[in-house]
């Protein structure tokens, strides 16, 4: 019987400076993209164009935000002090209870927006979470046995 290689994105998990990000509601991205370069002469009767450097883009997560959460503090302190960060994205791929570990996508980053939202009646407290990842992603697959 084949192995089902369809997986839920429940489990996935974020790691900011080793540190787990708590109350992870969704995680979108990378958004990986090569840029198109125009390349196109005046003799050229048709657009002409090559792939510029790869960007590794930017990772998104909304989170139900706890002020009192030690990954949120620090989230939130890394806007007031901007800098690098080495991440991992772990992939929900693994076996139960994370035997084997899932996949995982590591990659250094830095904060670009913390946007917080709910504060209204019966609302969540949250925030949506922007990072812009510099230069490459070390992707890892799971191995199965």
């Amino acid at each position: 019987m084949a192995r089902d290689t369809t997986f839920l994105g429940t489990g996935t998990l974020l790691k900011v400076a080793t540190v787990l990000v708590a109350n992870r509601v969704s995680i979108g991205g990378p958004t990986m993209a090569v840029p198109s370069i125009d390349k196109t002469t005046l003799d050229d009767p048709k657009r002409r164009f090559r792939p510029g450097l790869p960007d590794a883009g930017e990772l998104s997560l909304s989170v139900y935000y706890d002020p009192k959460a030690a990954t949120h503090i620090t989230l939130l302190s890394w806007w007031k002090t901007p800098g690098l960060k080495a991440c991992v994205l772990e992939f929900a791929d693994g076996g139960p209870g994370g035997t084997p570990v899932g996949s995982t996508y590591a990659f250094d980053a830095f904060l670009t927006g913390f946007d917080h939202n709910g504060e209204e009646l019966d609302g969540m407290l949250g925030a949506d979470i922007t990072l812009k990842i510099d230069g490459d992603i070390t992707s890892t697959p799971t191995t199965f046995t």
